[in-house]
């Protein structure tokens, strides 16, 4: 590109980048049934203009799009639905700081181990109810290595700091750990077995509800 500038990706294009051929998408045709189908007085239909609705799959979770005219809005509305839920804000990690980088780290790790994200729709959410189900410390231990391999948003974070994340993935592995010693009062560490869990329990209606899934 002239001048050196950073291309702009479309979600669709974030997608491909980080999921490959593990995303897929099926575009629907939604036809619209009105009353004004035909010119009053008239036996000439009157022409209605085909929509688009895209449904995106990801092996952890699916999406629908709204309705669109153009199948690529509805394409890239899906994709940019799915990013969404994964915490994911397009570009959002572009033009930070390495400290900015460090700091969001810090607070992802404090909303995995909240009590919304448990109940988020993202894979990690279902890694983590699996392991309510254990007993003593184990409960709620979640793997460092499940966090940076699982959540694109720590991720793109991590490659702020060092873009060889991409290949090593035990450097992403310890950014993790350094960023949740910060959060002494919130995340209890185990180094032996390189994992977090929440140093306070979850409420009993939230484990409750994992232990009848």
């Amino acid at each position: 590109m002239a001048g050196g500038e950073k291309q702009t990706l479309t979600p669709k294009e974030i997608i491909h980048h980080k999921f490959g051929a593990k995303a897929s998408y099926r575009t629907e045709e939604v036809h619209v049934s009105s009353s004004q189908d035909t010119c009053p007085g008239l036996t000439i239909p009157q022409k209605v203009p085909c929509l688009y609705r895209c449904h995106f799959q990801l092996p952890d979770f699916s999406v629908v799009s709204n309705v669109f005219k153009k199948k690529n809005d509805a394409e890239q509305s899906a994709a940019e639905l799915a990013l969404e839920k994964l915490g994911i804000q397009p570009h959002d990690d572009d033009n930070i700081t390495v400290e900015q980088a460090w700091n969001d780290i810090v607070e992802r790790i404090k909303y995995i181990f909240s009590d919304e994200f448990l109940s988020a729709d993202h894979p990690l959410g279902s890694h983590l109810g699996a392991r309510l189900q254990r007993d003593g410390e184990r409960s709620g231990s979640l793997p460092v290595s499940v966090i940076s391999t699982f959540d694109a948003k720590i991720i793109g974070l991590c490659k702020v700091i060092n873009p060889s994340v991409d290949s090593d993935p035990i450097l992403a592995m310890s950014y993790v750990m350094k960023a949740a010693a910060k959060l002494p009062d919130y995340i209890v560490i185990s180094p032996h077995v390189a994992s977090l869990r929440r140093k306070n329990p979850y409420p009993p209606k939230l484990e409750k509800q994992w232990l009848l899934m």
